[in-house]
């Protein structure tokens, strides 16, 4: 497991080492949860306008929400079903306030 610190400097120096967005964001979540998912990371590239955008997706926002819910829920909860249960609660909810927001679902 990594052990980096989530400092100003390293986390900049992240985002102009890496292409996307996305890849970024996860790739900082996984080291505020201390694992290390180098192809995991590098293959949410494409959540960052690449192939969503094309079909209307929704900002790396919501998918950056949706990564780390899932995170902390597996962190905190040793029931891996209800886990994916609270993941997915919390991805709805957070769809729905986006949808309202900006009225319309992607």
């Amino acid at each position: 497991m990594m052990n980096r610190a989530l400092e100003p400097k390293s986390v900049k120096a992240e985002f102009w080492k890496r292409f996307s967005c996305s890849e970024t964001m996860l790739t900082l979540l996984d080291w505020a949860a201390g694992l290390e998912r180098k192809k995991l990371e590098e293959a949410s590239d494409p959540l960052c306008g690449g192939v969503l955008a094309e079909k209307g997706g929704a900002c790396v926002t919501l998918w950056g929400m949706a990564m780390a819910a899932g995170v902390r829920a597996a962190a905190r909860i040793p029931d891996r079903e209800r886990a994916i249960g609270v993941t997915l609660m919390a991805t709805r909810t957070a769809m729905s306030a986006y949808a309202a927001i900006v009225r319309q679902p992607n």
